[in-house]
């Protein structure tokens, strides 16, 4: 008669080894053009003896500020939408200098889009805020709390905001090639280019002129 034990029980069983991937680390790139500009561009150089997760963030610190670079008056009521850092760029990928971008411009619709059909509530007041996530209540503009249709993300917004004061925004990019699950092979040098949308895309306000913009201070792409 044969007896057999459960592998949960063989306490003395070999553990197996991962041998694929020995070890990570995050690598922290700088863009290679200057902050002032529209196009923000970074190049990961390809390595012969390591591989790159294609699952990459970003990370932002900026302000919104006047088109003189002058601090928003303190009664000018303007902010942000709400998933503030994918509404304020679209991005091509550029691997070995071969643009394989197709749909730059549905960018922030389909990120935009993603956050309210993936995630919940309780999403949006825990992590979702490292990409500046204050979903709206009632009315969009609505900015007197004694109203029915009061805002409290356009309000939460509006008050980290106040006076140009600069946030930092952290979140994972989503095109296409960096939404799957594999390594990019060694030798392989990414170039994407992130492009300012238009302020019709992220500035809210009840001014139709307000001539707000987000200005980048400090840009780090995170490369594992």
């Amino acid at each position: 008669m044969a007896y057999a034990t459960r592998c949960d029980f063989d306490i003395f069983a070999k553990i197996p080894v991962q041998n694929a991937v020995l070890s990570s680390r995050v690598t922290h790139y700088k863009p290679i053009t200057p902050l002032d500009q529209s196009d923000l561009e970074f190049v990961t150089p390809g390595d012969a003896e390591k591989y790159v997760d294609l699952v990459v963030h970003l990370s932002v610190r900026g302000n919104l500020v006047a088109q003189d670079v002058s601090s928003l008056d303190p009664a000018d009521s303007t902010t942000v939408v709400k998933n503030l850092l994918n509404s304020l760029q679209s991005v091509q990928r550029h691997p070995n200098g071969f643009s394989i971008s197709s749909s730059k411009d549905l960018y922030n619709y389909r990120v935009y889009l993603e956050t309210p059909l993936s995630y919940g509530r309780a999403a949006a007041q825990t992590h979702l805020t490292s990409t500046f996530c204050y979903p709206d209540e009632g009315d969009f503009i609505a900015h007197n709390p004694s109203s029915d249709t009061f805002n409290r993300g356009y309000e939460a917004r509006w008050k980290i905001m106040y006076n140009s004061a600069w946030i930092e925004m952290y979140e994972r990019v989503y095109p296409d090639l960096f939404n799957v699950p594999r390594l990019l092979p060694h030798g392989v040098q990414l170039q994407p280019k992130f492009t300012k949308s238009k302020t019709d895309l992220y500035v809210l306000s009840s001014k139709a002129d307000t001539g707000a913009v987000f200005r980048f201070l400090e840009a780090t792409l995170h490369v594992r």
